[in-house]
């Protein structure tokens, strides 16, 4: 795990966004899975 600073949103989003591209590009059959923070019980 990294911890990565940032000092407000804006700069946090940038380095997200970085970050996925850089993946992205460097395992173009990469799968990416997104937490999204949303759960019910219906899925089960």
């Amino acid at each position: 795990m990294r911890v990565i600073s940032a000092k407000d949103y804006q700069d946090l989003s940038q380095k997200a966004a970085h970050i996925m591209i850089d993946e992205v590009r460097s395992h173009p059959k990469a799968v990416l899975g997104l937490g999204h923070g949303w759960y019910t019980d219906r899925h089960l």
